[in-house]
């Protein structure tokens, strides 16, 4: 009797473990950005979330506002890891700061829509058609005036925008990663936070499954 609850409890745990992976399935990751431009005209926008994956424009230890935008010239394969990456050349370590930027083209009359951010490494802010969107933590490039964070973060667009001018300033000055390596999503609002509320909720079902399960085994 008593292996049998241990086994139910390590199969709920490993269910809930499955519960994000399901989710990323349904995920349309094809390579949509091509040579800096993401065209989504065509796309409907049901539930399931488009993936901004392909060629961006790139800028290796720089941190560009939008103003300097143009600099970042060279395209970048995104989303991908700094470790080891070779970019026009040159060697990429895991520690240093960049600047990605692409354009997205939207369908006029879209529904109100929202960019899911993937936890990157480890500090970025997210510039909108030239107007700061969200920050996690605080990019610069030193480590001196860098502040790593770690938090989901839903990024509102312009409800009647069509063109939607994308910069992101990322840092990493701390951790053994750099870079990204998960896809930012494109989805309606409403999903997307539904989206954003269960994965916080599964995170502390599991937390709490493990907290639970410690203290189970701790009593035997």
């Amino acid at each position: 009797m008593l292996k049998k609850r241990i086994r139910h409890c390590w199969l709920l745990v490993w269910a809930v473990c499955l519960i994000p992976a399901i989710t990323n399935n349904k995920i349309d990751a094809q390579p949509l950005v091509k040579e800096g431009i993401a065209d989504l005209r065509d796309k409907t926008f049901d539930e399931k979330p488009v993936a901004l994956d392909g060629n961006w424009f790139f800028a290796w230890n720089e941190l560009l506002t939008p103003a300097q935008a143009q600099q970042a010239n060279i395209l970048a394969p995104f989303p991908a890891l700094w470790n080891g990456a070779v970019i026009n050349g040159k060697a990429l370590q895991a520690k240093g700061c960049a600047t990605y930027t692409c354009a997205i083209l939207l369908p006029k009359n879209h529904p109100k829509l929202a960019l899911n951010m993937p936890m990157l490494y480890s500090a970025y802010s997210v510039y909108i058609n030239g107007q700061l969107a969200a920050s996690n933590g605080v990019p610069a490039t030193s480590a001196e005036r860098y502040i790593p964070a770690w938090e989901p973060v839903t990024v509102v667009l312009p409800a009647q925008a069509d063109t939607i001018r994308l910069l992101m300033q990322v840092a990493n000055w701390s951790h053994t990663k750099g870079g990204c390596n998960s896809s930012i999503t494109i989805q309606q609002k409403s999903v997307a936070f539904f989206e954003r509320v269960r994965n916080i909720t599964t995170d502390f079902f599991l937390c709490g499954c493990l907290f639970m399960g410690g203290l189970f085994f701790l009593a035997l």
